[in-house]
């Protein structure tokens, strides 16, 4: 079956919904995920999570593996980079900036570490976004995917990568979820293909007056996503959402400008990113108190900064 058939055969009508709860691999009974991992060659990960009685789910893994860790641990790079290394800030060490409240901003993601996914050598690994945007008082759907390629206890190529470009911050701040997924099966390469395409390199240019052509993209991009999440070599690994907002809230991150790290693990306690400095020339993450870098958990970067308009204007979708 040619990958043109696989996109006919999409049903792009569905709804645009959030991401199914309870999917990530870390989530399922022990001898699924055993399962699942012979089935892409990694036997020697399945044996020792069959040796292991499948413990420790939804806390730091399958045997402590990163890849199977459910929860998510946030912390925002302090802005000041005066030195080589900046400190991790986290829960009420962030301080919000309500001024940001009904601005445009532009959200990257700068950083992807892979401690462990459950794949050997190379992996592909597809990165999927979601959201709203929020103007004239009402709000459209947004959705962009984008693909890496990434080893274990490796960062893969990117920095900087657009995502959404003249996001509008709400009232309440903004929300986005995200998820990775790791896609195994070769003859999806073609399908993956996709979000390799130039309007997903650019990143999602929104306006600021409502975009008709928005809701059909996320559509689109939803409908081949949930086609490749049911390949038999295809599984979600972690799924978070980014609530951050204005109210000092303890348990969200609070929104203002800068770099905000997503961790793979089981919550603040487990990845104790207060604990951790980022060194700004090598952009690696360093535990303070031993001085080595941080390979025990899979984390990303995101860049959260204001939208120059004067510098990207008014583009059309995705120009």
């Amino acid at each position: 079956m040619t990958s043109r058939t696989k996109v006919q055969e999409l049903d792009l009508d569905e709804e645009f919904e959030p991401f199914p709860p309870g999917s990530s691999l870390g989530e399922q009974a022990p001898e699924v995920v055993v399962a699942f991992l012979r089935e892409i060659g990694n036997h020697e990960a399945a044996d020792n999570i069959a040796a292991a009685g499948g413990t420790g789910q939804g806390f730091l893994g399958f045997g402590n593996s990163p890849y199977t860790a459910t929860g998510v641990a946030y912390g925002l790079i302090d802005d000041d980079r005066s030195g080589s290394v900046s400190r991790v800030l986290t829960g009420n060490r962030i301080a919000a900036d309500p001024s940001l409240a009904g601005t445009r901003i532009k959200v990257t993601l700068d950083h992807f570490y892979a401690a462990e996914y459950p794949g050997r050598g190379k992996q592909s690994i597809l990165c999927e976004f979601q959201g709203k945007n929020q103007i004239a008082g009402s709000s459209e759907p947004i959705h962009f995917a984008a693909t890496l390629t990434v080893q274990n206890q490796d960062s893969a190529g990117i920095t900087g990568l657009p995502l959404f470009l003249g996001l509008t911050v709400g009232k309440n701040g903004i929300q986005l979820s995200g998820r990775t997924v790791y896609v195994g099966s070769t003859s999806d390469d073609a399908l993956m293909g996709i979000f390799d395409s130039e309007i997903y390199k650019k990143g999602l240019s929104l306006l600021s007056t409502a975009q008709p052509a928005l809701a059909p993209l996320a559509l689109t991009a939803g409908g081949v996503i949930k086609f490749l999440i049911n390949g038999p070599k295809n599984q979600e690994v972690h799924q978070f959402k980014m609530g951050f907002d204005f109210t000092g809230s303890k348990t969200s991150p609070r929104l203002r400008l800068g770099s905000y790290i997503v961790a793979q693990g089981g919550d603040q306690s487990t990845i104790p990113l207060s604990s951790c400095v980022w060194d700004n020339e090598r952009s690696r993450l360093y535990n303070q108190r031993t001085g080595k870098e941080v390979t025990e958990f899979n984390y990303m970067v995101f860049g959260i900064s204001s939208f120059d308009e004067e510098i990207f204007g008014e583009n059309r979708l995705g120009s």
